[in-house]
């Protein structure tokens, strides 16, 4: 008996992988009619050669952070309370295949504050891939930094202490990356923020070279200045566009008999 996690029970990451494809399926009102017709079979389907996800590992970048410092943009600066954007941009080249990216964690490992405290406020987080290069961030048109795949991570009301010393942000729809595409940008927007935070997260200060830099509206700091991130992702294994035109017109062709049928029945 086929496993559930064999099935096609996650259609939204099958709708991404087509994506990865530069012809066909363009269209998102013709492609989600096919995964309508797809889903109708899911239950007696049994897919092997998809495999969507894997073990989660974590891609940190930025570790060591930067000593004895770091940096309160964009979660915890009372002077700051003005800000309302920032962008960091993540090295393609550190990620060695596709992800699917489900929770980014931030760190004060370096803070010597007996607490660190997230500003209350609203945050939007987004992720897409960027044509911008670490280190060439437009730091005033922060649009243009943003990518065509952009993609909602996140969005609602962020404050408190910060239990521990990690401080993770759970995707409420997960983010498909493919580094063969571009670099990753995280974009925040933060409104209604009340100011209340205090302390520092682990950061590079200058000193992230290549892998990473940001731009904001919170104060100074760009090239080679960002927090050390911590992406948690499941790795997926992309088939052979073969493999999904297969699919398709297996699925089709059972929505295409079952249709029959019901006519014939009529």
């Amino acid at each position: 008996m086929c496993d559930r996690y064999e099935k096609l029970a996650d259609l939204r990451y099958l709708f991404m992988l087509f994506e990865f494809f530069d012809g066909g399926f363009k269209n998102l009102m013709n492609t989600l009619t096919i995964l309508k017709k797809i889903s109708m079979l899911a239950a007696g389907v049994c897919i092997t050669s998809v495999s969507l996800a894997s073990t989660a590992h974590a891609i940190i970048i930025g570790n060591p952070a930067d000593p004895n410092n770091g940096n309160c943009f964009p979660f915890s600066c009372k002077y700051s309370g003005l800000g309302t954007r920032y962008q960091q941009v993540y090295n393609s080249d550190l990620f060695s295949d596709a992800v699917v990216i489900d929770e980014i964690s931030f760190f004060s490992t370096q803070n010597s504050q007996e607490s660190n405290i997230i500003d209350t406020a609203n945050y939007e987080i987004s992720l897409s891939t960027t044509p911008k290069a670490v280190n060439a961030l437009d730091t005033v048109n922060f649009s243009s930094n943003v990518g065509t795949d952009n993609s909602l991570f996140f969005q609602g009301k962020l404050g408190g202490s910060i239990i521990g010393k990690t401080f993770s942000i759970s995707a409420k729809s997960s983010f498909l990356y493919n580094p063969a595409k571009g670099n990753l940008l995280l974009d925040i927007f933060k409104t209604n923020n009340l100011g209340d935070g205090s302390g520092l997260l682990d950061a590079r200060s200058g000193t992230f070279g290549n892998d990473s830099s940001r731009a904001h509206n919170f104060g100074t700091g760009f090239k080679s200045y960002g927090l050390v991130t911590e992406f948690r992702t499941y790795t997926i294994s992309v088939p052979e566009p073969a493999s999904i035109t297969g699919l398709l017109a297996f699925s089709a062709l059972g929505a295409g008999s079952a249709l029959k049928r019901k006519q014939q029945k009529a």
